[in-house]
């Protein structure tokens, strides 16, 4: 195994290294700031888009620091927008699913593995709850306190659901039994359990990515989510635009859609001038595919 052997460099040598590589600069001392608040490794993934092709660490003609660092601010806060709303799903997804399920087996029929298609992922979920509620336990959380003490440590499914991350929600759903499942899907936003399915899947890695501060813009999404025949001719599932239609899609709040839709609009007019919004996935009609 290799030993790391590189040294480390100031923020002054840092911004002479890019220039060495073709990166211009408005202001130079800016940069060094810019560079100093955000660090050399997390800018250098935003450059990876204006490097010549083929040529490893070369940059094309005229690109320029600031540009580069607009596409980052862009990015800082499309993340933080688009937390905003797969947050606000994650919210409405728990309780209508916990709220389904509870209606079906009761309010502890998630304790049974025969509510469930597989034992086995069902004893893996029975043990992410558990450890969802060790954390929920570490953080004081007042509600657990009570079903501790006077319900032996049993947990109704809206508790659950309540304390569990997106990704195991994601799993809950996946592990209901099919018939159930669209029962659910269709009550909720009115597609096929297949999508749904699908939707929770990709959108937990996109909250991942978000909450941990990930590049977003010219970035290919680890989990492909699905999307009907028509609007895959237009739609790049590989893209985060996917994860944005999906989630008008998934919204069953027409006021916050418009919210969040008409944000995510101004956001992208104030830094139109660096954006290649083509390395998103979004197509010429974003606009109307989101209202």
């Amino acid at each position: 195994m290799a030993i790391y052997s590189r040294q480390a460099t100031t923020s002054e040598e840092q911004i002479s290294i890019l220039e060495d590589r073709g990166l211009n600069f408005e202001d130079r001392n800016l940069a060094i700031q810019n560079i100093e608040n955000v660090g050399y490794f997390r800018f250098k993934g935003y450059c990876l888009s204006f490097y010549e092709k083929g040529k490893r660490d070369v940059f094309k003609q005229n690109t320029t620091f600031e540009k580069i660092f607009d596409i980052y601010r862009f990015d800082e806060r499309f993340r933080i927008l688009l937390f905003q709303m797969i947050e606000h799903i994650e919210v409405v997804y728990k309780s209508k699913i916990g709220y389904y399920f509870s209606l079906e087996y009761g309010a502890l029929g998630h304790y049974s593995s025969a509510n469930f298609n597989e034992i086995n992922f069902h004893s893996d979920w029975m043990m992410k709850l558990d450890e969802s509620i060790s954390r929920a336990s570490q953080r004081k959380e007042r509600f657990l306190k009570n079903y501790k003490e006077n319900y032996d440590n049993t947990f109704p499914i809206w508790v659950s659901l309540e304390i569990t991350s997106m990704g195991n929600l994601s799993k809950f759903y996946k592990n209901l039994i099919p018939e159930f499942q669209n029962r659910i899907a269709k009550n909720i936003c009115g597609y096929r359990r297949e999508y749904l399915e699908s939707w929770l899947y990709s959108i937990s890695s996109i909250r991942n990515i978000c909450a941990h501060g990930g590049r977003l813009y010219d970035r290919q999404v680890a989990i492909t989510a699905k999307i009907d025949n028509k609007s895959s001719e237009i739609i790049d599932n590989t893209k985060i635009f996917s994860n944005i239609f999906i989630l008008k899609n998934m919204c069953t709040d027409e006021q916050y859609w418009d919210r969040f839709q008409r944000n995510l609009q101004a956001l992208i007019d104030i830094y139109a001038d660096s954006l290649d919004l083509e390395k998103m996935g979004f197509p010429d009609n974003w606009r109307s595919l989101l209202v």
